[in-house]
């Protein structure tokens, strides 16, 4: 089989040798079939192959970490449910209200499971719709940080604010932006147990990169490709693992960083921390 220069036709040869019995030289009779059709089918059935061992396997994922994701709150509620129904024979109303606040905390959990579930199958389908507008990303940096600083505060986790002075303006979809710092930061305060966070943007003549730093637990740099995907954690699965969590929230904040026209970088050592920038081009006047 051979390709030709262009690269895009396939041709197959074959090549017989005859003896000339009286010049006794050997004459190549050489004939060429176009199979181009043939290969582009092999090379489609190649792709539906791949495609659906990653399907395959993203399923198997999927229904691991669902079994724990959702098995787990829903625990957590009977238990809750139980004890309340106890309460209030012992008309212990104080202690309804203390285990209400924890059931609000389980259900945001779960919800929070089912939008990003929601969000990654969007995603995936191409049924993103973006509604872009022109703003500075420091206002969505300031409320996204103001949102989470309790988090960081009830880990005594530090969070440091460092924004651009110069006024600027980006053209994104406010609500996946915030959607994406919301998830980056949220792993990051998740991930760091002692040190601080750091949320910083700084602008060249065509860019604005936005940081965000902390000194947690760090990724495995082998493996930083493989975690942008749908369902895939550095920990193992089940009950084995740390920290809750269905491993979506750096896909989505990937995924609409792409949309959005922008990159996203990762640097990361183990148990030093983690470095995340994303670039997103600046209008220009």
């Amino acid at each position: 089989m051979r390709k030709n220069n262009d690269g895009k036709r396939y041709y197959k040869s074959r090549v017989v040798i005859i003896e000339d019995e009286y010049s006794k030289e050997n004459l190549f009779v050489i004939s060429l079939k176009d199979i181009t059709d043939e290969e582009k089918k092999k090379e489609q059935l190649r792709e539906l192959y791949k495609k659906e061992q990653q399907l395959n396997r993203l399923k198997t994922t999927f229904l691991q970490n669902m079994s724990h994701e959702i098995r787990t709150p829903f625990t957590a509620i009977m238990g809750y449910s139980d004890i309340m129904v106890e309460c209030i024979e012992d008309k212990d109303y104080d202690t309804v209200i203390e285990i209400t606040d924890s059931l609000k905390s389980v259900l945001n959990r779960v919800m929070n499971l089912f939008e990003n579930i929601l969000e990654v199958s969007e995603i995936e389908t191409g049924e993103v719709n973006l509604e872009f507008v022109s703003m500075n990303c420091n206002q969505i940096l300031e409320a996204v940080t103001t949102k989470k600083l309790p988090d960081a505060t009830i880990k005594n986790v530090e969070v440091e604010l460092d924004l651009e002075d110069k006024d600027y303006l980006c053209r994104i979809d406010w609500i996946k932006f915030e959607r994406v710092i919301f998830n980056l930061v949220d792993n990051a305060i998740k991930y760091t147990d002692r040190g601080k966070i750091k949320i910083s943007s700084k602008t060249t003549a065509d860019y604005v990169t936005i940081t965000i730093s902390d000194t947690g637990l760090g990724i495995n740099e082998t493996i930083i490709n493989r975690l942008l995907e749908p369902f895939v954690q550095e920990e193992p699965d089940g009950h084995l693992r740390n920290y809750e969590g269905a491993g979506l929230g750096l896909t989505i904040a990937f995924e609409y960083t792409k949309l959005m026209n922008g990159e996203m970088n990762i640097k990361s050592s183990k148990n030093i921390g983690t470095e995340i920038f994303l670039n997103f081009p600046l209008e220009q006047n």
